[in-house]
């Protein structure tokens, strides 16, 4: 249901989220990488809502893999140790743009 909505809504939905980040960023710079990453977030939340509607079964879990990757901070390997390997491309793209975010002098709360 949601799966479908969101992507009919897409270009709406992109361009107030743009408008929101900008007026939320006040005098902090912004990058391509920032304006490039709104698409690529969008189509990755899409994707996690399809697989979760479309999942019956709770995946496997290694708690110990997990707790592991917890402990490195490595979001990418908690996610394929949680046994949800389409995570970890969400995590990896996170990780990419909280790192632009952290150099272009954003705080958590901009994000």
């Amino acid at each position: 249901m949601l799966a479908e909505f969101l992507p009919s809504k897409k270009q709406e939905i992109l361009a107030l989220t743009e408008q929101k980040t900008l007026e939320l960023a006040g005098d902090h710079p912004s990058s391509t990488k920032l304006k490039e990453g709104l698409p690529i977030f969008f189509a990755q939340v899409i994707e996690v809502i399809r697989q979760s509607e479309q999942s019956t079964a709770p995946p496997p879990k290694n708690v110990k893999a997990t707790a592991e990757a917890a402990d490195r901070n490595d979001e990418p390997a908690m996610a394929e140790a949680a046994g949800r390997p389409e995570e970890a491309e969400l995590a990896e793209s996170a990780v990419i743009h909280g790192t632009e975010y952290q150099r272009l002098g954003y705080a958590l709360t901009h994000v």
